[in-house]
């Protein structure tokens, strides 16, 4: 499995963000609270790419692919899940399959051998194995071979679990800890720990787990609300709250400015401050450029922290990435439970948004997976 196939993921940009991967680095120093602070975005001077090659132009960006299909999850409201498979360019749509059944706050596949897991999003389809599992996309290893979940909620102690999806077998790897699965690499576990009471996924550490030995050590603690959501190339990027927003995004939850740590020496950049403002990284495009919601919808973050909208992106687009293409998708928001929403889809290709179908889907049904 492509490492990138296992970050497609479906971003919601008004409530959460469910990040693929990060671009590449930007400065290794960090801005004093001051000059963060001062305006909507940190000045690009001050993040000055310390990368041995230029982040690569979007018109490297490959075409769009003649025909693939999306696994899509379509969720009912008992909060099972079924799965069904979106045909590109056509819209064409397979017969839904019961794929998870709810289980008090896991979820439990219907197929053999049943997997657990607690996801939050929709899941991710496992194309290694042709199944849907209930993992993040984060939380799966490269070859899709095994996953991670946490079994509470944030700011309780939980256990976090690995699961082998070839056999079905569960292991607890720890204990009484308030770990969420954040990448699932080939040097260990990394983790976030998420503290807020109100069971928002905030927090503000992260770890890495050797999971031959389940030794966890801490590479990051702070005392800021950070929100954790992706590791790359030794950079560890998410977003936080930064304390000094007289007018903080709806209860004060919502991060505001986008965060860059680095793994090997601690070192934190503070950079895309917008106050009032619900910021969040979105992943990485296939040619290495940090996507980003920095309130006015999907923007590319160059290496120097500066933000440029994608032409042609549609008003309210939802993004999605895999290891080929930058989707954007619109479809509205639904007024019931069983309204069928009509929504567009779009490519970036040479640097532009290209509009590709209209299609119909269900009022909560989100993509699972690259399209293939």
């Amino acid at each position: 499995m492509n490492s990138l196939d296992r970050w497609g993921c479906l971003v919601i940009l008004a409530s959460i963000a469910v990040a693929c991967q990060p671009a590449g680095p930007l400065a290794t120093a960090t801005p004093s609270p001051s000059s963060t602070a001062a305006s909507p975005s940190s000045s690009p001077s001050a993040l000055a790419t310390a990368a041995a090659s230029p982040t690569p132009a979007a018109s490297q960006t490959p075409p769009a692919a003649a025909s693939c299909r999306f696994p899509v999850a379509s969720p009912d409201s008992a909060g099972n899940l079924n799965l069904y498979f979106l045909d590109v360019p056509t819209g064409a749509q397979t017969t839904p399959k019961l794929v998870a059944l709810q289980s008090g706050l896991l979820t439990q596949t219907v197929d053999k051998p049943v997997l657990l897991g607690r996801t939050l999003a929709f899941g991710f389809y496992d194309r290694a194995f042709s199944r849907w599992i209930p993992a993040d996309s984060g939380a799966v290893s490269a070859d899709g071979a095994h996953y991670a979940y946490a079994n509470g909620g944030s700011g309780n102690a939980n256990e976090l679990h690995v699961v082998d999806v070839r056999t079905g077998v569960d292991r607890v790897v720890a204990s009484g800890v308030k770990y969420f699965p954040l990448d699932y690499s080939s040097k260990g576990l990394y983790l976030s720990e998420r503290n807020a009471g109100s069971g928002l996924p905030t927090g503000s550490g992260v770890f890495l787990m050797d999971l031959r030995t389940n030794a966890i050590r801490p590479l990051h603690t702070s005392n800021r609300t950070e929100f954790w959501t992706l590791i790359y190339r030794g950079f560890a990027y998410g977003g936080d709250i930064n304390p000094a927003d007289p007018s903080p995004h709806g209860l004060g939850e919502a991060t505001n400015e986008l965060v860059r740590l680095d793994l090997a020496t601690g070192a934190v950049v503070r950079f895309q401050y917008h106050p009032g403002t619900a910021v969040y990284v979105l992943g990485i495009t296939p040619n290495g450029q940090l996507l980003a919601d920095v309130g006015t919808g999907p923007q590319i973050i160059d290496a120097a922290g500066a933000a440029r909208s994608i032409p042609g992106t549609p008003a309210g687009a939802f993004a999605f990435i895999d290891s080929q293409h930058t989707w954007l998708l619109t479809g509205g928001e639904a007024s019931s439970a069983t309204e069928v929403r009509n929504a567009s889809l779009y490519v970036v290709s040479n640097g532009r948004a290209v509009h590709q179908m209209d299609f119909q889907w269900g009022p909560s049904d989100a993509l699972v997976g690259a399209c293939r």
